[in-house]
Order: structure tokens, then C-alpha cells, then sequence
């Protein structure tokens, strides 16, 4: 086999880490080692499929991850924030949105928000700030979510 210095680099989402992989390469399979390798890096979120339909009246439409700022849960529905002030509801459970989104990139802040990290602009006490709105942070989501930032310069360390 003659050795080049190419590579081939599959990106799959977290939620299949643990698919086996096999590469079959002219109809014969090759042994390989493959690499598994943690959290999306920068570069490899631009290679991601980023996009979402979401269903609305008669059509599917589009929206990118990057414009949705957070997604609250009321009752049976949830409203999703958009970063060019639309809200689009939906009549699906936050749980399940949680589980189709990216993980890398949204956390569950409260009971009902779930918020894109990329729109955090500060942390205030128990609450984050997200594009002009403030939301809660539940106690019992207060460690996971603290645990997703690195905190510089701090002068009393967040608990």
C-alpha cells in the first residue's frame, strides 16, 4: 500500500460517537485506526450541517443554528427567539428540541430555556444575558452551565 499524506476526516455529530466505522476500499476491507475525537473544534463546526427547517402553517422554513438565540418552554409549546427578533412556536416539547440541536452548542439553562452559547454575552449573578433578554439559570442546572465557560480574571470564583 503505498503511503500518501492525505487524510480523510469524517465529522459526525456526538449523538453518533459510537457508530462502528468500517472502509471498504476496492471491494476489499482495509484495517484502519480511527481517532475519535471530542467536542467540535471551530473548524469543524464550519463543516457541520447548521441548518434547521422548522415546521410553520403549510411550508418547512429555513433557519440557521447561529440565528437562533434561545428556545423557551410554555406548557405544551415552545417559542423559539430568533437573533432578528422573530419568534416562531412550535407545538413540541423543549426535551425533544434539546436532543435534535447540536450539543456543542446549546445547554439547558432552566426548566424552560434552553439557550445557543454562541448569544451569551454575560453571566450575572444566577442569570445569563442572551442577545436584550435576561434568563434564569436553574439551581440545578447552575454547575453544568458554569462548567461550559472558562473564567478569567475572576475576583470571587462562581460557585
Amino acid at each position: 500500500m503505498k503511503e500518501t499524506s492525505q487524510e480523510l476526516i469524517i465529522v459526525l455529530p456526538e449523538s453518533m460517537k459510537d457508530l462502528p466505522v468500517r472502509i471498504i476500499c476496492d471491494e476489499q476491507e482495509i484495517g484502519l485506526t480511527v481517532k475519535v475525537i471530542g467536542q467540535p473544534t471551530s473548524q469543524t463546526r464550519e463543516i457541520e450541517n447548521l441548518h434547521a427547517v422548522v415546521y410553520r402553517q403549510d411550508r418547512y422554513e429555513h433557519l440557521l443554528m447561529n440565528e437562533i438565540l434561545w428556545i423557551e418552554a410554555n406548557g405544551s409549546y415552545c417559542h423559539i427567539h430568533t437573533a432578528n427578533d422573530r419568534k416562531i412556536t412550535l407545538s413540541y416539547p423543549l426535551k425533544c428540541i434539546q436532543e435534535a440541536l447540536p450539543g456543542g452548542f446549546f445547554i439547558r439553562i432552566h426548566r424552560s430555556f434552553l439557550v445557543n452559547l454562541e448569544h451569551v454575552r454575560y453571566i450575572i449573578g444566577n442569570c445569563v444575558v442572551v442577545g436584550k433578554q435576561m434568563l434564569r439559570i436553574g439551581k440545578e442546572y447552575r454547575k453544568e452551565v458554569l462548567d461550559r465557560f472558562i473564567f478569567l480574571g475572576v475576583r470571587n470564583k462562581p460557585e
